[in-house]
């Protein structure tokens, strides 16, 4: 059966904005909408996720803008972001950079074209050539970002405003993105109590730069429907909560707490606007913040790095702030949606049910990839710095791309399982398989990028749940119930690790700790009879028919090859499990080899949906055992 998506964007971004007067509010059936990252939405300044020849008003902006100066040389060079170790990397910065202004002059450029100026550019010093190119592989993730954030200019329009981004809900080629978007502003309408449109906050915690994804999403979300509003929670503000200056907020001190937690700098003279509001914001306090918050119907969360919505929103000694407080009463009151994406996902993790399996705190994960996640296993430590490696200042003993863990979770608004996100796009079965053996946590979610896990709960049962699938991808949820796992470090193994992969329409149910599953009504079981015995391979060529209505499958000469760790081969060996009905699969990579094979109780359905006229294929499966050994 095939069901099309833009005819129900339509008549869900009319129930968005329709009516003024709200009906009584019931206890929502999603109080949580959690995205997997990878919303693809056209913007001025995000051109490739746009239709075609897009159209945007003449004072949006279409890029950032960046200058060379002496003053910004200077202050490059003597900032304290540079550790004695980099005196050579920071004495060819300024060479690099004062090259450049002599060359180009202070006019300004792009971003692609100082980068790729600085790239070709050569200086000679004392018999020495210093590398443009050289110099940029070398530099660190943050001795980068300082560079950029520097030099980096205010764009004001004819009218000598900044100039603002502007998102494109109706000229974004991806519908399953705009889908996301609807969708949390289609909740927040049927929490709110009062006349009128939803009120939705949007909190940019989670980037480095937190004032730059603001006019983004400002204008996304008030493409749905919905009021929105900016509230400036971030690590900055809480730390200037925290540190007060004969007894109140050092909120003065907001542009240095920036540079030193977010790595971001210089942000006053980019968006002073900006700057004031949280400025303002923070002189205000928390009971300000918290007023905001018991007025909004649904809160979203940004990308980024989960550890810094978490100084956010919990106090140095882990308790939870005024805010988060705030936020969990109104969530549980059935009266606030609770939303993030990516990194805003991967923060909502925490909690204890005081259940068999899920006694201890739910962890958070911070960092890591399968590959390292499977030699040296999972670390309860603060991330490394992306690009560590580079400037020698990872933490001992611990890879840049190690597998970490905060032990005592994230924000605890989802206490059921390990959130992870970006999930078959990056590979990130196997880090989340490891972390929950190495923690011994019983349920794993990841969700895959455009993609949204529905959370709904019982308030008469907290340990129940409902969950549901929308957007374009699916949802691996890793049960570790039954799981062998054997051995430590590069020998660890495990097997009988029960896995589900949840795709679009799918629902699900979690109640007394077990999880059953209902696939969607479209999809049409997959049966095995005909083909019991065959096996699918990563690495060989072995593929299957996709049409899930045909009883026998045969096998195509087309299949996933390469490393089943890489990429998002995992899924598709997967998948080739999932339609073909065939008993087993298998996958190898240079550390570990993989197994997926179907039990007694395994199940699997597929069908296909249409979108925006574009057919998509899904298979959802359920009861696909995991084994991974050496």
């Amino acid at each position: 059966m095939k069901h099309h998506l833009t005819r129900q964007l339509m008549a869900l971004s009319l129930l968005s904005s329709a009516s003024t007067v709200a009906a009584t509010p019931q206890f929502p059936e999603y109080s949580m909408v959690l995205v997997g990252g990878g919303l693809h939405t056209c913007s001025s300044q995000g051109r490739a996720s746009c239709q075609d020849n897009p159209q945007f008003p003449a004072e949006a902006k279409t890029t950032e803008h960046y200058a060379i100066s002496v003053p910004r040389i200077i202050e490059i060079v003597q900032s304290p972001v540079w550790p004695a170790s980099r005196v050579e990397q920071r004495q060819q910065t300024q060479a690099i950079l004062s090259q450049l202004l002599l060359d180009f002059g202070p006019a300004g450029m792009s971003e692609d074209e100082l980068l790729q100026r600085w790239r070709v550019t050569k200086v000679t010093q004392q018999d020495q050539t210093i590398s443009g190119e050289t110099l940029y592989q070398q530099l660190s993730e943050l001795e980068l970002n300082l560079i950029l954030d520097l030099l980096q200019q205010l764009k004001t329009d004819a009218k000598q405003q900044r100039q603002r981004e502007v998102a494109s809900l109706a000229q974004t080629k991806d519908k399953f993105s705009v889908e996301v978007y609807e969708k949390i502003s289609e909740l927040a309408a049927k929490v709110r109590q009062k006349p009128g449109k939803p009120l939705i906050l949007v909190v940019t915690a989670s980037s480095r730069d937190p004032l730059s994804a603001v006019d983004f999403y400002l204008s996304a979300f008030g493409q749905t429907g919905a009021d929105v509003q900016w509230l400036p929670l971030n690590a900055a503000y809480q730390a200037a909560q925290q540190q007060k200056t004969a007894g109140k907020a050092s909120c003065q001190q907001l542009s240095q707490y920036l540079a030193d937690i977010h790595g971001s700098y210089g942000r006053a003279k980019v968006y002073p606007d900006l700057m004031q509001q949280l400025t303002e914001f923070c002189q205000q306090g928390p009971a300000h913040a918290v007023a905001q918050i018991q007025q909004a119907d649904a809160i979203f969360f940004n990308g980024g790095d989960q550890s810094l919505t978490l100084q956010a929103l919990r106090l140095a000694d882990g308790s939870p702030s005024p805010e988060l407080q705030a936020i969990t009463a109104r969530m549980q009151a059935g009266k606030l949606i609770v939303a993030g994406t990516s990194a805003g996902t991967a923060v909502q993790s925490g909690g204890n049910l005081g259940i068999p399996f899920a006694r201890q705190q739910v962890p958070m994960i911070s960092n890591g990839s399968s590959r390292q996640a499977l030699q040296t296993g999972a670390v309860a430590a603060a991330a490394p710095l992306a690009g560590c490696e580079k400037n020698h200042s990872c933490p001992a003993a611990l890879a840049e791309d190690q597998l970490t863990y905060r032990a005592q979770g994230g924000l605890g608004l989802f206490p059921f399982g390990v959130m992870d996100t970006h999930f078959s796009e990056r590979g990130r079965e196997a880090r989340l398989v490891r972390l929950l053996s190495d923690t011994q946590t019983r349920y794993g979610f990841g969700v895959d990028e455009a993609t949204a896990l529905l959370v709904g709960f019982d308030p008469a049962q907290p340990t129940n749940a409902r969950f549901g699938v929308i957007g374009a991808a699916g949802v691996y949820i890793a049960d570790l119930a039954s799981a062998k796992a054997t051995g430590s470090g590069a020998n660890w193994q495990i097997n009988q690790v029960r896995t589900h992969y949840l795709s679009r329409e799918d629902k699900a149910s979690l109640q007394n700790a077990e999880l059953s599953v209902q696939f969607a009504d479209w999809k049409k079981p997959v049966g095995t009879d005909a083909i019991v015995g065959t096996q699918a391979n990563v690495g060989t060529q072995a593929n299957v028919d996709t049409q899930a209505s045909k009883t026998e499958q045969r096998v195509k000469p087309d299949s996933v090859s390469g490393d089943f760790l890489a990429d998002d081969n995992y899924r598709q060996l997967a998948l080739e499990l999932c339609r073909s009905g065939q008993a087993q699969a298998h996958g190898q990579s240079a550390v570990a080899q993989v197994q997926l094979h179907r039990g007694k109780d395994s199940k699997a359905a597929a069908g296909t949906f249409t979108a925006a006229d574009q057919a998509v294929n899904y298979c959802s499966y359920q009861n696909f055992y995991l084994q991974i050994k050496r």
